[in-house]
Parts: structure tokens; C-alpha cells; sequence
């Protein structure tokens, strides 16, 4: 026997023979304690390894519990976005039509301005025209006094002369 088995042999309280059938029993008795002990290890390990995976599924159904949360709230601020997005493409185009409502206008206005300044350039040459027909009336008026003042002589001149041949035609009878 080798010196551990002779070891092994004592403990086990085996007496050492020459036979090898107690060499076979301490062998057959270490090979099923160690199968046993073996297999007590691996069932502790394969636990361990259950509830390490237990703990690690939890952790991971929590964790996807979580990114289910974050992806609903990501949905939900996508979906926030894009109705925003669509309010602000309807208001660029709500604006781009009142641009295009105010360039219209804007034109409009020009050729308004533009006739009110044909109007006004029309009135000037009007005002113009009405300022020399005056100006010739007042000249004409001065002449026309000037005419009824020589007029007016003329006929007091004539008074005088009738009124002087009317006392000698009266003096004269």
C-alpha cells in the first residue's frame, strides 16, 4: 500500500492486510465519498449558480421593465414631437401665406400710391391751370376796372356836359 492509502486505511479504522480486497474496499469507499462529496459540491454550485441566475433574471426583467418604461416615454415624447412638428410646419405655412397675402397687399399699395401720385401730379397741373386763369381774371378785372373807372369819367363827364347843355338850353329860351 502506498503511504495514502495506509493513512486513509487508519482512518477508516481498516487494519492493514496483504490482501488487496480491503486496498479495493477503501477505494471503493473514497471513490463514493468523493462522487458524493463531488456531487454535494456540484448541487451546492449548480444552486448557486440558480440563484445567481434567479437574482441576474430578476435584475434583467427589472432593468427591461425599466427600458419598456423609457421606450413608452420615448414613444410617447416622439409622438409629442412630431404633433409639435406638425403645429410648426402648419404655422410656417399659415405664415408663408400671410407673406404672400402681405406681398399682394404690399403691391396693391404700390400701385395705389402710384395713382394717388398720378392723382396728386394731376390736381397739381389742375391747381396750376385754375392759378393763371385766376391770375388772368384779376388781370382782366384790373383792365375791366380800369375800363369801368374811364367809363365811369366819361359818363359823370357826360352828365356834366348834359347837365351844362341842359342849363343853357333852359338859359337859352
Amino acid at each position: 500500500m502506498n503511504e495514502e492509502q495506509s493513512m486513509f486505511a487508519e482512518m477508516l479504522g481498516i487494519k492493514q492486510r496483504q490482501s488487496a480486497k480491503p486496498v479495493q474496499v477503501v477505494r471503493s469507499v473514497t471513490r463514493q465519498v468523493s462522487d458524493t462529496v463531488d456531487m454535494v459540491d456540484e448541487l451546492d454550485v449548480q444552486r448557486e449558480v440558480v440563484e445567481e441566475m434567479a437574482i441576474e433574471k430578476a435584475e434583467l426583467e427589472e432593468s427591461l421593465a425599466v427600458l419598456k418604461a423609457e421606450k413608452q416615454k420615448l414613444e410617447h415624447d416622439k409622438r409629442a414631437f412630431e404633433i409639435e412638428m406638425s403645429t410648426i410646419e402648419m404655422e410656417k405655412a399659415s405664415l408663408e401665406s400671410a407673406k404672400a397675402c402681405l406681398e399682394i397687399e404690399k403691391q396693391g399699395l404700390k400701385q395705389e400710391k402710384k395713382s394717388l401720385e398720378e392723382r396728386v401730379s394731376a390736381l397739381e397741373r389742375d391747381f396750376a391751370e385754375l392759378k393763371r386763369e385766376l391770375e388772368s381774371a384779376r388781370a382782366g378785372n384790373d383792365e375791366l376796372e380800369e375800363k369801368l373807372a374811364r367809363m365811369g369819367r366819361s359818363l359823370a363827364a357826360a352828365r356834366r356836359a348834359a347837365a351844362e347843355s341842359g342849363r343853357r338850353v333852359e338859359a337859352g329860351q
